[in-house]
């Protein structure tokens, strides 16, 4: 601390220094059960100065009901009333002197520390500023021996019971906040509208016992016009360093990050109201949506923070205020791009789908008079075999004429249908000309023939027709 007042010789200057001190109440014993509750003080009987100090008084004021167990009496004097106990006064002391003090109390204090708090600044010119608090809370307290009993913690009546119960204050426009931890929204908190704050309870999901720790996010938003001043393509970003967590918390390792618009330049940190050095650690880059370069992060950590670090920084940046539509544009480009391919592609005619659709339409009509064509020579092929028994010329000239009839019809159909089908695929046109189909010659026998030869002919005709058909099946299936 420095401390920058002219001094003259003669002249005296009051001063009064009010120190926070952390980590001196000691848990003892150091594992106690469910239901003790005594601490131990450790400090200095004299003041820690630089100074000859003439007169000095120390006063002790007990912050539980309790009377002491014990206290140091190797210096006097020393009076105790009650909870009050005075040393002194004690006369020239000597510069940086320190005597042990112990002071052995009954106490309910809950010894909660922030073990690490990091504190997110959102910052968006669209009117709205995004804070997000992210903690570990810990239970320094003497640990807790044996095991914890539920009903014994609902019937403890203490004034401040080993728990997480404490109310956090949040700036008096906060809206949209939230209270959640790594299993989701917590709903034990509550939440009240004062006059100049937003008080919310941290209440966490199981209580806390000396050892034990607890994490959890707390989330607001607030109007930028509130803290965001600006001269031009100049701003200024004039927030709170922390904010008030919990009573008398101490906060060991705390980073702010504040994420600045994408490609704001000349980023300038100013703490002109904080009389306490901070780290500036190196820029980072954050990426969100529509982003392309990231945003710049300004990463601020100090360590042992008190009530009494809340106060305002100041950060400088320079923005052009003309990209704030770059994202808008983008999104409307895009939306542009992505309609007018709609419209393009709805326009074009892709003939692959009908055509296939064709193409399957035509296929299946000549497999069916193929087939027609394949049973008219089946029908002939029986008239044959039947006329060598029953010698009848007459019948065999019908069933040969009815058959020339049905291929000469399912022949033409089938050329009808490969001219179509030469307009959609030509190569399945070709496959269809392959198809073979027969044409039975009709034979003058002059004079008799024998019964063999009759047969042979007869059997040569249908092993030339399932020939014929065995090969068709397969140009249908390849085409």
């Amino acid at each position: 601390m420095k401390i920058d007042i002219p001094a003259t010789a003669g002249k005296k200057i009051r001063l009064i220094i009010e120190m926070m001190h952390a980590g001196c109440l000691i848990p003892f014993p150091t594992y106690i059960t469910q239901k003790e509750k005594l601490a131990v003080y450790v400090g200095s009987h004299y003041a820690y100065l630089p100074y000859t100090v003439k007169n000095q008084k120390l006063i002790v004021r007990l912050f539980s009901d309790g009377l002491p167990e014990s206290y140091s009496k190797h210096i006097q004097p020393v009076t105790r009333s009650g909870r009050t106990i005075i040393y002194g006064p004690y006369e020239n002391i000597p510069p940086y002197k320190t005597v042990y003090l112990k002071i052995h109390f009954e106490t309910n204090a809950q010894f909660l520390v922030v073990a690490s708090h990091e504190r997110i600044l959102e910052v968006s010119h669209w009117g709205n500023i995004a804070v997000e608090e992210n903690m570990e809370v810990q239970h320094r307290g003497a640990i807790l021996k044996g095991p914890f009993s539920r009903l014994d913690y609902q019937r403890d009546y203490r004034e401040s019971r080993p728990s997480v119960h404490q109310f956090m204050l949040l700036p008096a426009s906060a809206s949209d906040v939230y209270y959640r931890d790594s299993i989701g929204n917590v709903s034990t908190s509550r939440m009240r509208q004062l006059s100049d704050a937003v008080q919310l309870l941290i209440q966490p999901r199981f209580p806390l016992f000396g050892g034990w720790k607890t994490a959890y996010t707390v989330g607001y938003n607030v109007p930028s016009y509130e803290y965001l001043y600006h001269s031009g393509n100049r701003f200024c970003l004039k927030m709170r360093l922390v904010d008030h967590l919990f009573d008398n918390f101490v906060d060991e390792n705390f980073i702010l990050k504040i994420i600045l618009p994408e490609e704001a330049t000349s980023v300038k940190w100013l703490i002109s109201l904080t009389p306490y050095p901070v780290t500036k650690r190196p820029l980072e880059r954050h990426y969100t949506y529509l982003d392309t370069v990231g945003r710049p992060v300004v990463v601020i950590s100090k360590s042992n923070m008190v009530e009494n670090h809340i106060q305002d920084f100041e950060l400088y940046y320079t923005w052009q205020r003309s990209k704030i539509i770059r994202e808008p544009m983008m999104v409307s480009v895009a939306a542009l791009v992505l309609f007018f391919s709609i419209i393009v592609c709805v326009r074009l005619d892709f003939s692959i789908s009908k055509g296939q659709l064709k193409l399957d339409e035509l296929t299946d009509s000549i497999s069916e008079l193929h087939d027609q064509r394949t049973v008219a020579c089946e029908q002939w092929a029986d008239a044959i075999e039947k006329y060598c028994t029953s010698k009848d010329a007459t019948a065999l000239a019908v069933a040969r004429k009815k058959a020339e009839q049905e291929l000469k019809s399912s022949t033409q159909q089938i050329s009808d249908l490969q001219r179509q089908l030469k307009k959609i695929c030509s190569d399945a046109a070709e496959k269809v000309r392959k198809l073979k189909y027969f044409f039975l010659r009709k034979r003058c026998v002059a004079g008799k023939v024998s019964r063999q030869d009759y047969q042979e002919v007869a059997a040569n005709f249908r092993i030339r027709i399932n020939d014929a058909m065995e090969k068709n099946i397969h140009t249908l299936y390849s085409i």
